[in-house]
């Protein structure tokens, strides 16, 4: 009787961990999906977060030929190069980007952890 008992328990065991095995697999391999998915629109995003390379030139430009003091450059021209200013929408969404991407890693983590203490229970 104790030993009939302790099989259907033992049974009902391995179901329950087998269950949950699986469902941190399909939980492993949405995280990394959806990782790799949000890297690639964070790593287009970032470059939104640079200021351009040529405006930033033209900005250096500028200034070395005031400090020249050239009068080959127009002042309304001088003065309409500003350096750039990243978009509040810009840093806003790499946040929300960088944050997911985060809060993803730390999901697969866990996963696996889960996965290590079933693995000995």
């Amino acid at each position: 009787s104790w030993q009939t008992l302790r099989r259907f328990i033992k049974d009902v065991d391995e179901k329950k961990i087998k269950n949950v095995k699986e469902d941190i697999d399909t939980l492993l391999v949405f995280a990394g999906l959806f990782s790799a998915v949000l890297t690639a629109f964070a790593v287009e995003s970032y470059k939104q977060l640079q200021p351009d390379p040529d405006t930033a030139t033209v900005f250096l430009l500028v200034a070395i030929a005031r400090q020249l003091n050239r009068t080959l450059v127009d002042e309304t021209l001088a003065n309409s190069f500003q350096p750039a200013v990243v978009p509040t929408s810009s840093r806003v969404f790499n946040g929300l980007f960088f944050t997911s991407l985060f809060l993803s890693l730390v999901t697969a983590s866990v996963g696996m952890l889960a996965k290590q203490w079933l693995r000995e229970f």
